[in-house]
């Protein structure tokens, strides 16, 4: 997913000013067709880890959670009387800014997260599906990723001035899922995510924090 926005404000600060922090997390959809009608084959609702708010503020650092998963069908041929997969989500963050010294930073990597599922099951009514599944709720992803930092440039005020600012931060995600039915897992991969609709999530993070050191 491209042209997403980090922040919901400038920032006369610096290039990793956390104030207006929108990013929340996302959701992952794959659908495909099934007999003619569309269905769903994997949804994963991944969120942004508040719980070490402090990590994000000082070092500039967020970590992802996943708040819910569901595997309904795979791309990979699964043997009659199997009805479990393994499974590698891989998220990476990319980001391209301008820095104060006028330096182009091109398609810079962030971060990446990992989410690696052994026996996953397929089948809805089998025994222990969700059971599997909401046993991984509030699991942490493998990997940190950097916050975005804001390209330098200009901002017109309200007086017609021209002054130094921030920008939002422009970012994108990208992901890929790896499907295995084998019990040893091979790394071969059946999706690099370009039938994956990703839907991206915002709030405004900071505002949670400043209300969480208030109540304190």
């Amino acid at each position: 997913m491209k042209d997403l926005y980090f922040y919901d404000q400038l920032s006369e600060e610096g290039a990793f000013d956390p104030i207006g922090m929108q990013f929340n997390g996302f959701k992952l959809v794959r659908s495909f067709n099934n007999n003619g009608q569309l269905d769903t084959a994997m949804t994963a609702d991944i969120e942004l880890d508040t719980s070490h708010h402090d990590e994000i503020i000082n070092n500039s650092l967020f970590r992802l959670k996943l708040r819910k998963l569901r595997f309904n069908y795979s791309k990979a041929r699964v043997p009659v009387g199997k009805d479990a997969i393994n499974v590698d989500i891989e998220v990476t963050f990319n980001t391209s800014y301008v820095g104060k010294d006028g330096q182009l930073y091109k398609d810079v990597e962030l971060g990446k997260f990992y989410l690696n599922l052994r026996k996953a099951p397929l089948n809805k009514t089998s025994y222990g599906y969700d059971a599997y599944y909401d046993e991984l709720k509030n699991k942490t992803l493998d990997g940190k990723c950097f916050i975005v930092p804001r390209s330098y440039g200009y901002y017109v005020d309200t007086a017609n001035n021209v002054k130094p600012c921030y920008s939002m931060g422009a970012y994108t995600i990208s992901v890929k899922v790896t499907e295995s039915s084998k019990d040893y897992f091979v790394s071969t991969l059946l999706n690099t995510g370009t039938d994956i609709i990703i839907d991206y999530e915002t709030d405004n993070f900071m505002k949670k924090v400043s209300s969480k050191l208030k109540n304190k």
